[in-house]
């Protein structure tokens, strides 16, 4: 379950790791067909990286994930879905509208702490 367990920066960081291999590769090889595969693959999941983190972002509340779901046009659960799950619900082509529900939690969880602040002084 990608979406709930994998910590979003081990993602950035494992996606980091194999785009810097590939370009190490791409400079120390004779040219070859597997590491313009390999690139591809790592290009596609950098790409995706920004989508999972939006949805594991923990300022969603319910009211988001519904805006998501309406977004998806899907039932979306984050513990049980997985990358493969995001794609069959072309959830990555919505990153932008993701990001904008997602920065909306942000913004809101960050309005709601400054309330309950002001409300305690």
């Amino acid at each position: 379950a990608v979406v709930s367990t994998q910590s979003t920066g081990d993602i950035t960081q494992k996606v980091q790791k194999y785009a810097k291999s590939v370009v190490q590769m791409e400079r120390g090889l004779p040219p070859n067909g597997v590491v313009p595969l390999l690139k591809e693959k790592v290009d596609s999941m950098k790409s995706k990286v920004p989508v999972i983190t939006n949805l594991r972002n923990q300022s969603l509340k319910q009211r988001h994930w519904e805006e998501i779901e309406a977004t998806l046009n899907n039932k979306f659960d984050p513990a049980a879905d997985t990358l493969a799950s995001l794609q069959t619900m072309d959830a990555f082509q919505f990153a932008e509208e993701l990001e904008e529900i997602s920065g909306k939690a942000s913004s809101e969880a960050n309005l709601e702490t400054m309330l309950r602040k002001v409300e305690e002084d």
